[in-house]
C-alpha cells in the first residue's frame, strides 16, 4: 500500500503527459478530451491521494490522537479541495470552448454551453442527489443514530421527507430542457429502482419504526411520495413548448401561495405573542 501511494502521483503526472498528445484533436461527452481527463480523472485522483497520505500520516502518528482534531483537518483539506477542483472544472470547460473556437471561429460558445447547463450538469445533479438520500437511508439502517431518542426527531424525519418530495416534483415540473422526456424517464426509471431497493431493505431488516432510524423512514417517505407525485408529471407539446398536463395554472400557483403564506405568517404570530408576554 505504502509503495502505491509513492507511486500513484509519478503515474499521474507520466498518465497526464501522455494524454495532451490527444489535445484539441478528441472529444468526450463533449468536452476535450484531455480537459475531461484532467478534470474527472486525474483531480479526482489527486484529490483522494492526498486525502489518502494524510489519513495514514495521521493515523501512524502520536501527536494528534484527538478524533475531532482528526476530523477538522481532514475537513479543512476536504474544503480547500473542493474549491480547487472547483476552479479547476472551470478551466476544463472553458479551455475546451477555447480549443473549438481556434479550429472553427464561427464555433457557438453559448450552444456549446447549454449542452452542459441545461442537460449534463442537471442530470448528475438531479441523479446525485438522490443517490446520495438513498445511501444516507440506508447508512441509518445499519447504524443508528444514538443521539436521537426524542419522538420529535422522526416526526421532523418524515416531514423532511415529505417536504423534499414536493420540491423534488416542483424542481421536475419547472425544469426545461431540449430532451424533456428523456429526462423525466431517466428520473422516473431512478426514482423507481431506489423506492424498491428500499423496499427490499425493510422486508429483509424489518427496522423500528423508532427515532434512531429517522433518516431511513424520512429516505421511505421521499421516495414513496416522489414515485406519487411523478405519476402526474405526465408532459404534452404544444407551441413547440413541454408543458406539464396537471398542477399547472392558477390552482397550483394558488396553493403554494396559501403554503407560503402559512409558513410566513406562523412565526410573525408567534414573534408577535412572545413580544405581547415580554
Amino acid at each position: 500500500m505504502k509503495t502505491f501511494l509513492v507511486l500513484l502521483p509519478v503515474l499521474i503526472l507520466i498518465f497526464g503527459f501522455y494524454m495532451y498528445r490527444f489535445s484539441g484533436r478528441k472529444e468526450l461527452m463533449k468536452m476535450d478530451l484531455v480537459q475531461f481527463v484532467n478534470a474527472f480523472v486525474i483531480t479526482p485522483t489527486i484529490i483522494i491521494w492526498i486525502k489518502t497520505v494524510v489519513f495514514f500520516s495521521l493515523s501512524n502518528n502520536n501527536i494528534i490522537n484527538d478524533p475531532e482534531d482528526k476530523f477538522f483537518i481532514d475537513t479543512l483539506i476536504t474544503t480547500i479541495s473542493l474549491f480547487l477542483y472547483a476552479f479547476i472544472v472551470m478551466h476544463s470547460l472553458t479551455k475546451t470552448f477555447a480549443l473549438n473556437k481556434k479550429k472553427d471561429p464561427l464555433f457557438d460558445t453559448f450552444e456549446h454551453a447549454e449542452y452542459f447547463h441545461l442537460w449534463l450538469s442537471h442530470l448528475m445533479t438531479y441523479s446525485g442527489s438522490l443517490i446520495i438520500v438513498l445511501i444516507l437511508g440506508i447508512l441509518n439502517l445499519f447504524s443508528p443514530l444514538p443521539y436521537f431518542q426524542s419522538g420529535i426527531n422522526l416526526y421532523i424525519g418524515i416531514a423532511a421527507g415529505f417536504i423534499f418530495s414536493i420540491l423534488f416534483y416542483e424542481a421536475l415540473r419547472t425544469f426545461r430542457v431540449e430532451k424533456q422526456r428523456r429526462f423525466d424517464r431517466l428520473m422516473k426509471l431512478q426514482i423507481y429502482v431506489y423506492t424498491f431497493l428500499l423496499t427490499l431493505t425493510y422486508i429483509l431488516f424489518k427496522p423500528r419504526f423508532s427515532p434512531q432510524y429517522s433518516m431511513y423512514w424520512g429516505t421511505i417517505i421521499f421516495y414513496i411520495f416522489s414515485v406519487v407525485f411523478l405519476q402526474f408529471l405526465q408532459r404534452s407539446k404544444g407551441n413547440n413548448k413541454t408543458q406539464p398536463v396537471i398542477f399547472e395554472g392558477f390552482v397550483w400557483r394558488k396553493i403554494w401561495s396559501v403554503i407560503f403564506g402559512i409558513i410566513t405568517f406562523v412565526p410573525k404570530l408567534l414573534l408577535r405573542l412572545l413580544s405581547i408576554r415580554i
